[in-house]
């Protein structure tokens, strides 16, 4: 009875889990926002959007695919990102990538990305990024790539940055950060790509992933 008991519970929570993951994908649905699945994103961390499920197709269209496989890749563009929707996101357990590009949210919205303990890849393009943000951001444990677009952001972000020893990659554009300050980041992290664009100077180290990210059409 116990067992039978367990496996109900499991079964309903994975349902609850799943539905809560359509709901935010059908409210992300239009505009330039992308959604992408776990089989989706290559061992590489690559993604390729026409990688279908290796589950049976019929299975998939019988139950959905949030049934079966996380979300793991966002990407949030051109439009207002309320708090509730940035909340969903960060409740998502697998998503390793997220993109926001030319939204518009909140402070406290965005201090729900936090939360996201799995998140590996971030690119914040949006004005409301400022230092305090982005020192809560570099207790995230798997962050290897953070890319900040905000006008908020000085010298004093990248001093905060310094803890995060997992990042791998470090960009900054349109900000008030300066060269000094990243010289003294790449001393600390010599393993760490670092570089920003301001008017009049650019470094480029590689090429931002949000810039690389598919085509919406």
């Amino acid at each position: 009875m116990l067992a039978v008991t367990c496996c109900a519970l499991a079964l309903g929570w994975t349902a609850h889990r799943a539905t809560r993951q359509r709901d935010l994908i059908r409210s992300l649905a239009g505009g330039r926002s992308q959604v992408y699945y776990d089989f989706q994103v290559t061992a590489d961390g690559a993604l390729d959007p026409r990688r279908a499920s290796p589950l049976p197709a019929w299975l998939v269209h019988s139950l959905g695919l949030d049934l079966w496989h996380d979300v793991a890749w966002i990407r949030l563009a051109g439009c207002e990102v309320t708090d509730a929707t940035l909340a969903a996101v960060a409740r998502l357990p697998h998503v390793e990538e997220l993109h926001l590009v030319e939204t518009s949210v909140s402070e406290g919205g965005l201090a729900a990305l936090a939360q996201m303990r799995g998140l590996k890849v971030l690119t914040l393009n949006t004005p409301e990024v400022g230092d305090a943000l982005v020192a809560q951001l570099a207790e995230l444990p798997e962050l290897r790539e953070l890319e900040i677009f905000s006008a908020l952001v000085t010298d004093r972000c990248v001093e905060r940055l310094a803890d995060c020893g997992t990042l791998e990659r470090l960009w900054f554009e349109d900000t008030e950060v300066t060269e000094r300050a990243l010289e003294d980041f790449r001393v600390q992290h010599p393993n760490c790509r670092a570089g920003y664009s301001s008017p009049g100077f650019k470094t480029i180290a590689w090429r931002p992933r949000s810039l690389n990210a598919p085509s919406a059409n």
